[in-house]
């Protein structure tokens, strides 16, 4: 009989292709610098729109396991958890709301052309929102769960 396909281990494979999202991201960034800044604005909307992806695929990853040890500690105290939760919904909000004005009604050139790589990037972070929610629940949980150690 075959195994079951596990689609938990497929999405967490799949995270992985944030990275070469994010090398992509990051070649459009850097773009303008070597090419006397023709396409300034063009290339940052297209590295907006690639972090907003690499950072959606991101999301996908197995919350289970910290993979800095810094993000561990922030999760663990659940007064940093909701701070850096609060600071990214403020960047949320205000990522969304530049690029929907910059589409909708802003007659500034350069904010128009960088409007959808801002709202791409806005929507990638309210993955990541999503990711910081539940590691931050999880390994709060898995805190209170452990037995004190002696010194």
């Amino acid at each position: 009989m075959p195994a079951a396909f596990n689609f938990r281990s497929a999405f967490h494979a799949l995270s992985f292709a944030q990275y070469p999202l994010m090398v992509i991201a990051i070649i459009y960034i850097g773009r303008p610098f070597f090419r006397d800044f023709a396409a300034l604005w063009a290339d940052f909307n297209l590295g907006l729109l690639f972090f907003g992806l690499a950072i959606s695929f991101g999301s996908l990853q197995d919350i289970t396991r910290p993979h800095y040890s810094m993000a561990k500690r922030i999760f663990e105290t659940p007064a940093k958890a909701k701070a850096l939760i609060l600071l990214l919904v403020v960047e949320i909000v205000f990522f969304i709301a530049m690029g929907l004005f910059g589409l909708l009604g802003s007659h500034v050139e350069e904010l128009r052309e960088v409007s959808f790589g801002l709202i791409i990037f806005g929507l990638g972070m309210l993955g990541m929102l999503k990711t910081a929610l539940e590691s931050a629940d999880y390994h709060q949980r898995t805190r209170k769960d452990e037995p004190l150690q002696e010194p």
